[in-house]
């Protein structure tokens, strides 16, 4: 289930997430968050969707990505109308079926 909870910066969204995550189904799993404003557009891929040993010159071990570390919990969005233009292209398989790009690898199907 995908639910939006809009409001201006610091009115508690995160906060209203997490309650909801609480009392949810889901709240014996990951509650993980992500500040969509927050992430440069050279680690952004990889820090949504994780990373492979060698995809690039820092990366030295596997990593998974925040969709990843969610499954079966759920992942807050946060600050999504702040994504710079050049990162809105980039989307998750909603399947949940594995894929690979250039920096990133969905190792197993998983589901947020």
């Amino acid at each position: 289930m995908n639910i939006l909870i809009t409001g201006e910066n610091g009115t508690g969204k995160g906060v209203i997430a997490q309650a909801m995550h609480a009392i949810s189904a889901r709240a014996a799993k990951p509650f993980i968050s992500v500040n969509m404003g927050g992430l440069p557009e050279g680690v952004f891929d990889s820090e949504l969707f994780g990373h492979v040993r060698g995809a690039f010159t820092d990366a030295r071990i596997d990593r998974a990505g925040r969709f990843e570390l969610a499954d079966g919990g759920t992942l807050f969005v946060d600050e999504i109308g702040n994504i710079q233009l050049g990162q809105q292209g980039m989307k998750g398989n909603s399947e949940g079926t594995p894929f690979s790009c250039a920096s990133c690898a969905f190792l197993r199907p998983f589901t947020v």
